[in-house]
């Protein structure tokens, strides 16, 4: 079909009530129609990200119908009849269009398990496996700027979806033509029918109990901490992982609280980008606090500031990873927490700071390609040979960490007790964070 023809398809169909009805109508410029309708959704080795908007080439309700589809077709062809489970953040649709996946999912027979309130990359990453799920969906597009949105897949093991995976996904979708014959019954029906569950809040009761577990420390501290969600999941399983933890100075940056599709104060809403940490350092300095700590919308990349002599440093990611494996690794050793064959992995970056630390520490460091898809792709690995224990810890150039394998892709809620705990040790030895890092490049020539 030409893009004129999906056009007129696409005008046909839409109703009065529907949100584009007024856009599909004035719609006449040929160049435009083009734009929005010469092409279909693409989809990646992770999924999907795309703008917001009318068309074929856009992320909406109904590009959403054709991907969650083409989901199903291919879990059946796979003969996995198992639920899927569907997290979103809180960027202006995520919600309304995680909705409409689950809509299709469970009228296409397939059990749906989907969170209540937007929800951390982790905290899905553990329903999958805790639920059993042969498949999750996670509605976010990150850090990336707000007029993005995007539908990433996740496997039964809680890591995103191989690349095998993702073509045979992409084959089945390929296959749908037209969008408007997708049988759908509407969301609170499903609920009703008991097609769709809201996922049991036992299930994130008992991801904030065992993410506590993995402590290395015990009692409380007397730090001063920064947190701000970036108006993203993060807020509230942030906040109480620190409080359980026996952080009680935590202080929240109040314009960056609350969910906010807009990222009013920092678009896009990054833990990287200055902009969007301003208003946090502003509030550290004004009440001398130890560190800052910031998540992006779906709590998968983690910022972290500390105080140094000269004012408030953002560690990088790769001085971040070191500073954390060498922590964890000195507290294993002091608790007498042993590894049979403790490997650690990271992304492949031009810093050999934690390789270095690996290497004194006579443990296995992993590179692989960039992004937590491949680190959790290892970890099934681990897993598949009785190995899973045998992390020590992951992470990635992009602000990515995990300890342990409670979750398959990057988890802050857990990182920022780590990077609080991992502080708070090294102030009662009169240290702070970069004196620490100081002495780990002074010590492997780096």
């Amino acid at each position: 079909m030409t893009a004129q023809e999906v056009f007129n398809n696409w005008k046909e169909n839409i109703k009065e009530n529907d949100e584009f009805f007024k856009e599909i109508n004035k719609l006449e410029n040929a160049n435009e129609i083009e734009e929005k309708f010469s092409k279909q959704l693409a989809f990646n080795a992770a999924g999907t990200k795309a703008a917001v908007g009318l068309g074929t080439n856009k992320l909406n309700v109904y590009t959403v119908r054709r991907l969650s589809l083409g989901l199903s077709h291919y879990l059946n062809s796979a003969e996995k009849d198992g639920a899927v489970v569907i997290a979103f953040d809180t960027r202006k649709d995520s919600q309304r269009i995680a909705k409409s996946a689950a809509e299709i999912l469970a009228t296409y027979n397939r059990k749906v398990y989907i969170f209540r309130t937007p929800m951390p990359v982790s905290v899905l990453s553990y329903a999958i496996r805790y639920i059993k799920a042969d498949a999750g969906i996670m509605i976010s597009a990150g850090s990336s700027l707000k007029q993005l949105n995007g539908f990433k897949v996740y496997a039964g093991h809680g890591g995103l979806i191989s690349a095998e995976a993702a073509s045979g996904i992409e084959q089945e979708i390929n296959k749908i033509e037209d969008i408007f014959n997708i049988e759908r019954r509407i969301f609170d029906d499903l609920l009703l029918r008991s097609k769709v569950f809201y996922v049991p809040q036992i299930v994130y009761e008992n991801y904030i109990e065992e993410t506590l577990a993995l402590r290395l420390e015990t009692g409380s501290f007397n730090m001063k901490v920064v947190y701000t969600p970036l108006s993203g999941s993060g807020n509230l399983p942030v906040r109480e992982m620190l409080k359980s933890s026996g952080y009680k100075r935590v202080d929240i940056v109040a314009k960056q609280e609350n969910a906010d599709g807009e990222f009013a104060s920092c678009n896009p809403p990054d833990p990287e980008n200055a902009e969007c940490v301003a208003l946090a350092i502003e509030q550290a300095k004004a009440s001398a606090a130890d560190i800052i700590l910031a998540t992006d919308p779906d709590a998968e990349k983690l910022g972290v500031l500390v105080s140094g002599k000269d004012g408030f440093v953002q560690l990088s990611s790769d001085d971040a990873g070191a500073l954390l494996l060498n922590y964890i690794l000195t507290r294993c050793k002091e608790k007498n927490i042993l590894f049979k064959s403790p490997v650690a992995i990271k992304s492949k970056t031009e810093s050999s700071l934690a390789m270095s630390i690996a290497k004194d520490r006579k443990i296995e460091l992993v590179e692989t390609q960039g992004g937590f898809r491949f680190i959790g792709e290892y970890i099934e690995n681990l897993a598949k040979q009785g190995r899973a224990k045998d992390l020590v810890f992951a992470y990635t150039e992009n602000g990515g960490f995990l300890f342990g394998t409670l979750a398959r892709d990057a988890d802050s809620v857990l990182a920022s007790m780590l990077f609080c705990d991992m502080a708070a040790y090294y102030k009662k030895k009169k240290k702070d964070l970069i004196t620490v890092l100081e002495g780990l490049k002074a010590k492997y020539g780096k």
